[in-house]
């Protein structure tokens, strides 16, 4: 099978550290090494000994790959000056709701430090409201970015993800509460994954373009657990291979990668009559398949449910 769908390899990948074992660290930070990777997001971190952690992150300080840590709120951790002088370009904070960023000093310690920090949050049916909140906060501590990723899919039962997902008109909602409150986001960059909610905010602005270039799952985008398992993406829940058995360029190169990237690349069956489609295609398209086990549906929030589009 030719590869005319994607990269030889991807370029940007999270890893979900966990707690794994140091062989299954070894093979992975040398197949990280070895690859032609631009951006490495590092989450599940804080369970490992701090002193272990930076010296597997020291590693790359001579790779041009850059490093962001993803810092569950939920975990308690202590950091010195050695730990910012790994080389680590941000932080991102995880949260899950706003009474975490109220309640929490690692903002403030982080800002002290001196450290580039941003607040991420996956929205969800139990947090979304609460997004005003979250950019008067970020506003009045003078935090530079907001993201908001989609939900991961990868570990998690279907019907917890179904759960999360807002409909067509919550996400509706959603849009008007950040246009309404988008006076506090003045000195704040907003990075949105979710091409639906992206274009309901800016449906108003006519210089603003749609910018999605698709999913880019099993393309420049992977993830890597803490066993060494590979997935197209965090929201994608099908394994592509194990890096104790492959590298990363055979599991690239294999035709179970390409079939997927090959799928992810076709319209849905679904949208092939959608005016929208050529801007969306087909929105996320892992959460669809965790729902609906196929790519041929349209994202369950997709804009021929929201009249605003």
């Amino acid at each position: 099978m030719t590869n005319r769908f994607s990269l030889d390899s991807p370029i940007r990948i999270n890893w979900n550290l966990g707690i794994p074992t140091l062989k299954s660290i070894d093979k992975i930070i040398d197949e990280l090494l070895t690859g032609r990777i631009l951006l490495l997001s590092v989450s599940g971190w804080e369970k490992l000994p701090v002193n272990v952690f930076i010296q597997l992150i020291s590693l790359f300080n001579k790779t041009d790959t850059r490093l962001s840590l993803i810092h569950d709120i939920n975990n308690k951790i202590e950091l010195d000056s050695k730990f910012l002088k790994t080389g680590i370009e941000s932080f991102i904070v995880e949260i899950d709701d706003i009474n975490q960023l109220r309640t929490s000093n690692m903002f403030l310690y982080l800002k002290k430090v001196g450290a580039d920090v941003a607040v991420s949050m996956k929205i969800s049916t139990q947090n979304y409201k609460e997004i005003p909140d979250i950019f008067r906060f970020c506003s009045k501590n003078k935090i530079k970015k907001i993201i908001f990723p989609n939900i991961t899919v990868v570990g998690k039962k279907i019907k917890d993800v179904n759960n999360q997902i807002l409909s067509s008109a919550q996400k509706e909602n959603l849009a008007e509460l950040i246009n309404s409150n988008n006076h506090l986001l003045k000195d704040i960059a907003l990075d949105i994954y979710d091409p639906y909610l992206w274009k309901l905010i800016n449906a108003n602005t006519k210089e603003t373009k749609m910018l999605f270039q698709g999913c880019q799952a099993a393309n420049i985008v992977a993830f890597i657990d803490s066993v060494g398992d590979v997935y197209p993406c965090p929201s994608l829940p099908i394994k592509l291979g194990n890096l104790k058995q492959k590298s990363l360029k055979e599991i690239w190169a294999s035709e179970k990668r390409l079939k997927i990237r090959g799928a992810i690349e076709q319209t849905p069956e679904e949208c092939k009559t959608c005016s929208f489609v050529k801007e969306c295609k087909g929105g996320c398209r892992g959460i669809t398949y965790c729902l609906k086990g196929s790519f041929n549906f349209a994202e369950p929030s997709c804009w021929k449910n929201i009249k605003n589009c």
